[in-house]
């Protein structure tokens, strides 16, 4: 399993997804979804943009799981491509 490192164009775009999906101008890997105000419907939005751009299958419960944005590039860096 790899593990979250700030830098690679691919950490990038996942970072600005998750921007996107919690309306903030940019996250970084330390920042908690609670923080953030994640609820299950930006949860969802975010599985679903994160999907689509990489062609990747993500569960659901995963994303729940994960406590900060680095724990959520970790799952995108490890998914299963479609």
């Amino acid at each position: 399993m790899s593990e979250f490192q700030e830098d690679g164009a691919r950490t990038a775009e996942t970072l600005r997804e998750v921007a996107k999906a919690f309306g903030v101008p940019e996250v970084k890997g330390e920042d908690h979804f609670a923080q953030l105000g994640a609820n299950s419907v930006s949860l969802l939005r975010l599985m679903s943009a994160l999907q689509e751009k990489y062609d990747i299958t993500i569960d659901l419960v995963d994303i729940f799981q994960a406590r900060t944005v680095a724990e959520l590039v970790v799952l995108v860096e490890n998914a299963t491509v479609r």
